[in-house]
């Protein structure tokens, strides 16, 4: 029988997979914490802005149904930033069909196979400029192993207005940075 997949953490700790869940958090956790994304915080300044965060968990299989990998993502409650908050605004962008059309077409002209490339973390190499950086606070029940209870981004986080912006000269493109192999 297919078990679904965790809506909480709550849920994944009561699952048969917990040490895979709680694996793949903390490796969700690590990543954005690595570098120059953020700075883990073990408490937050009184006038700090602080998002909370939710946790989105996906079982990834492959083509005959066994087990590929265990994913989690972090996301910032991005809705919840109401100093910028727009209801138009798009939180979690995806390519218009035309446009996949257009890249397929493209492959085609030239002569290029398509394929799936997965970059860890892509999204979270949108700088954030300095008087709009805010603080996140990990979510409840999760226990960082050195007492970090949030961080102070530097870089977007999934659901943060910033992940989005295009590239510019408000936002260059960060050269030099380590991006993680493709999992």
């Amino acid at each position: 029988m297919h078990e679904p997949d965790p809506t909480t953490l709550r849920q994944a700790d009561i699952s048969p997979n917990r040490a895979h869940w709680h694996s793949a958090l903390q490796s969700e956790v690590d990543g954005i914490l690595q570098l120059e994304r953020s700075t883990p915080v073990t408490s937050f300044p009184p006038d700090a802005m602080v998002l909370p965060t939710k946790l989105v968990f996906k079982l990834k299989k492959l083509p005959d149904g066994t087990i590929d990998k265990f994913k989690v993502r972090l996301t910032s409650r991005g809705d919840m930033d109401r100093k910028y908050y727009d209801e138009h605004d798009t939180f979690a962008p995806t390519p218009q069909l035309s446009t996949f059309r257009l890249l397929m077409v493209l492959c085609c002209l030239h002569h290029l196979m398509p394929y799936h490339y997965d970059i860890s973390q892509a999204f979270l190499q949108a700088l954030i400029p300095e008087g709009e950086r805010y603080y996140i606070r990990f979510p409840k029940g999760y226990s960082h192993p050195k007492g970090y209870i949030g961080a102070y981004m530097r870089m977007a986080l999934y659901g943060h207005r910033h992940i989005w912006q295009p590239l510019g000269k408000d936002n260059p493109p960060v050269h030099g940075r380590h991006i993680p192999d493709p999992s």
